[in-house]
């Protein structure tokens, strides 16, 4: 819908695709790590590597992209650099934040449960809302490559 309105009426534009942000203010840990359910913390993030980008880089990149010359019809990732791995930014965060249990969970072994999970909503004719299933707990940035 973009690039069909910036053709028909000639519009200059510039794509940009925030990494998770993070900063001063924002509390809590992204569903990239894991999720916060039944009282304790499901890592399911693994060795995935966590496209954060600090508020501030953010800010910049939005700015930057409507003053740089040259940039119309780019798409840019917003990212930062040294990117850590879901177990890097858990194991900081617990150092230095706030401590908690947690457990790993395979992401196969999780994407299982969420079948399971769906399965038996169905099967329990809502006696069990869907909660932790593939649209909202699975993440799709498994597997991607940041540079």
């Amino acid at each position: 819908m973009l690039l069909d309105y910036a053709k028909r009426f000639n519009i200059p534009y510039v794509i940009l695709r925030p990494g998770q942000v993070f900063g001063p203010g924002k509390k809590g840990l992204t569903g990239r790590i894991g999720i916060d359910t039944f009282g304790v913390f499901l890592h399911l993030g693994g060795s995935n590597t966590i496209p954060f980008t600090y508020v501030d880089n953010c800010a910049e990149a939005i700015v930057l992209s409507g003053i740089v010359k040259g940039v119309d019809g780019e798409v840019f990732n917003i990212v930062d650099d040294d990117l850590p791995t879901s177990r890097q930014f858990l194991k900081s965060y617990k150092k230095h934040v706030r401590n908690f249990w947690s457990l790993f969970v395979p992401y196969r072994l999780f994407y299982r449960f969420c079948h399971a999970w769906e399965w038996y909503v169905s099967y329990s004719d809502g006696q069990f809302r869907r909660h932790s299933t593939e649209e909202n707990v699975l993440f799709p940035g498994r597997g991607t490559v940041f540079e």
